[in-house]
Order: structure tokens, then sequence, then C-alpha cells
């Protein structure tokens, strides 16, 4: 029997790494991701990295048709000979390819990023993926190779093919700023606008003198005593540009807050101002003792009256406010008119400037023009007795209040100086003191 020559294992092996082991790496790939800003239709380049030496050149793009539309290659590389073929194939409703093909006998090399071409599209709907395809055709129409002609080594697909992704990034319109156009300093205030549609973040400019901080379409804003009157904006922004500003006017009106206690409604135990009563009850609601009327006044003779409000609520801790007219910008005096006490005037002028104004009655005489209130512990009170308001409590105040305590009338009367919804001793001695005191109205001489 003629025996068969056995080949070595060894030289079975050194074939098999020639054959597979020393295939050159393919150049990088990539199709360029697109944003859509304006109209409809974009480009998509294709560039390469590590093309040196290449003899042809066969890729494949998948695409959805329902999502975007083909139109042309254009920008072909002219380092390219024989020109490159570029065909649109059909293969179902939902799935179109483009196959890109070049081929030359002589190998060429282009510089690291070239562009082998710009492959038109228009926007139809969603978020397109160009997709290269390298497992179809056994991985065939994804295919370099080399100068002698040799397939080229494109495994892993993800680290020489890189996908394209089209995002529409057209900017919509910016709607209108919802939120309160009169607001008060201290306060914080809640703006929005409807979401802009493809905007990635939000620029908000905020009333001079606010603070808030937001790239979204709602933001928060602080207003202060020095907050003005004046537009909050904003507009929404992405990648491709910024849309048009939408503006709401704020009015940030001014408040002016007063601290200061009655003597006839002041509880000594408590610290706190009892609630006036009438013949039903108490008189009014909530936390409010009584009410009284404010003025503010020139600061130069003959200090007439700028401005007044009445029926403004004072609250049993001392302490009420109220919005001011913003054109009140300059220096006045406060001014506490109240039905059976004696005015009682600042002492001295106090700035408007700001939109928070505070002022404290309480901590010391000298608050009161001619250090004019009553000291009772740790509190300073404004007077009573000045039943008929002529701003000293004296004998026609004396003879008023016996008239209404001899009748015993309830109610909500000026003669009732505590507020307890009777007229009685304890009324008349309040008055009494008050008028062997000579208690009286002080302000700048008129």
């Amino acid at each position: 029997m003629k025996s068969i020559p056995r080949i070595p294992l060894l030289l079975i092996f050194c074939s098999i790494i020639l054959n597979y082991s020393f295939a050159l790496d393919a150049p990088i790939t990539s199709a360029g991701s697109a944003n859509i800003c304006s109209g409809n239709t974009f480009k998509v380049p294709i560039t390469v990295v590590g093309f040196n030496d290449i003899t042809a050149v066969s890729l494949r793009l998948d695409y959805n048709p329902t999502q975007v539309s083909y139109s042309n290659a254009t920008g072909i590389n002219s380092s390219l000979p024989g020109g490159v073929i570029v065909n649109k194939i059909v293969v179902n409703s939902t799935l179109h390819k483009i196959m890109i093909i070049w081929s030359d006998v002589n190998p060429v090399t282009l510089s690291t990023g070239s562009k082998l071409l710009d492959l038109n599209f228009t926007y139809l709907a969603g978020t397109p993926v160009l997709t290269f395809n390298n497992t179809s055709n056994s991985g065939n129409d994804c295919e370099y190779a080399d100068a002698v002609g040799d397939p080229m080594n494109d495994s892993p697909t993800n680290t020489f093919y890189f996908n394209s992704t089209v995002s529409y990034m057209v900017l919509g319109t910016v709607g209108a700023i919802s939120g309160p156009t009169s607001v008060f300093p201290q306060s914080i205030e809640t703006y929005s606008t409807p979401p802009i549609t493809n905007a990635t973040s939000y620029n908000w400019t905020l009333p001079d003198g606010s603070s808030g901080s937001s790239t979204t379409n709602t933001i928060s804003v602080t207003f202060t005593s020095n907050s003005f009157s004046s537009p909050i904006a904003v507009n929404g922004e992405n990648a491709c540009g910024v849309t048009t500003t939408a503006s709401l006017y704020v009015t940030v009106n001014k408040v002016l807050k007063l601290k200061f206690f009655l003597e006839g409604l002041y509880n000594p135990i408590s610290l706190h101002l009892n609630k006036a009563k009438d013949q039903y009850g108490y008189r009014f609601g909530s936390d409010t003792a009584d009410i009284y009327t404010i003025e503010l006044h020139s600061n130069t003779h003959p200090y007439q009256t700028i401005y007044s409000a009445t029926n403004i609520n004072l609250n049993t801790d001392g302490t009420s406010q109220m919005s001011i007219p913003n054109n009140l910008n300059g220096s006045y005096y406060i001014v506490i008119n109240h039905r059976n006490h004696i005015n009682i005037w600042a002492s001295q002028t106090v700035s408007f400037q700001n939109n928070l104004i505070e002022y404290d009655f309480t901590d010391n005489a000298f608050k009161a023009f001619g250090n004019n209130l009553k000291q009772a512990g740790i509190h300073y009170l404004i007077p009573c007795g000045d039943i008929n308001q002529d701003n000293i409590v004296d004998a026609l105040d004396m003879i008023a209040i016996d008239n209404m305590a001899a009748v015993q009338e309830p109610g909500y009367l000026p003669e009732d100086q505590n507020g307890d919804g009777q007229i009685n001793l304890t009324d008349i001695l309040l008055v009494e003191n008050n008028s062997t005191s000579f208690v009286a109205t002080n302000q700048p001489v008129l």
C-alpha cells in the first residue's frame, strides 16, 4: 500500500494565521449626525479616518422612509478617480438602503477626517437614525479592499462604523408668560411659559432687584424691598439658536409695615391689643384688633397730606401692613389717625425710596414727634381719649364720655376707650387721666 504523506499540523496552523490574522483594519467610517435648525432638508456627511491605500469601497446605509426621504448625493470627493456610484434601493415600506460603491486599480489615500460625500435628505418625522448595515449579505455590503484587493478587517462593527442620528431642532414659538402682574416685597411668586417645541433650555430675565434661577419653563421669583416694577422675560434655546422673547410687566407694590399699640386696647398681661367689640361681640374678624387711617405728609411746610388711606387693619400684635402707590418715592411724615386716640406723627420723615418701608412706634418714645407716647412696661403706646378728634384730650372729651356713660348705650363707639363694647368707669378714668395730663397731638409747626 502506498503511503499518503502527512502535512504537519504546524504548517496548517501557520497557513490559517497567514490567511486570516494579517488582514489590515478598514478605515473608520462615520455618518455625521445632523441638527435640523430651519426648514426640513439636511445633509449627512460620510467621513473616514485611516483611509490608506484603499482600492474599493462598499457601504450600505439603512433608513426608515417614513422618517426621512433621500434626495441625492453631492460633494463627492474628487480624489476618488472614476467617480462614486450611489443608489437608493427599496427593501420594504419601512426600510430603504443607500449603496455607496467605488473602486479603482490604483490605491488611494485620503487625509484623516476626509469626507467621501454628502447624502441629502428631507426630514419627515420622528428621530431618524441612518445605520451602517455590516451584517446583511454576509457582511459584504460594508467592505473595504486594501492595496492588493483583499477585504479589510471591520470587526467588531461598532468600532469601525458610526451611525447618524438626525435631530429635528427647529424651535417653536415662545408663548405668553403666566404669573401675577402685581406683587409685594418679601414675596415669592411663580411664573411660567408653555413648553417651547425643541427648546433644551430657557433664559429668564427678572424684574430689577428680584432673584431666582431656572433653565426650565417655570421659575420662582423672590421679590425684596429693593425690587422695582419692570418686566420679566423669557426665551428658549437649543443648539440651533434662540427664540424671540416674551415679556410680562410686573408691578412691585410699595408696602408700608407699621407697628404701634393703642393705649385703650393694650393688654399689659398679654402685651398685645384686645380685639374691639360692639354690642354683638368682636367687631372685626380674624386677628384684627381695630382699624385706623394712615396719612403721609410732605416733609416741608405746610406739611400737606400727600396720601391717605382709611380702614386699615391693625392686628392684635400691633402690626399693620398696607400697599402704597409706587410713585411715592420721597420722604414723608407718617401719621396715625385713630377714632378715639390722639393723632401721632413720626418723629422724623421716613424715606419711601425702597418698596418696603417699616416703622415701629412701640420701642421708644422718641419714635413719635415730641416723644408723644406713653410707656407701659417694655412698650410705648399711643394715648387715648381724643373722642372728638380735635387733637387734644380735654373737658370736651370728658363731657362726651360722661353723657354716653349715663345712657349706658353699648356698641362700637368712640367713647368706648378699652373696646369692650361698654362705656363705663374704666373708659372715664382713661380719658380723665390723659385730660389732666394735657395730652395733645405734637407735630411740626404749621
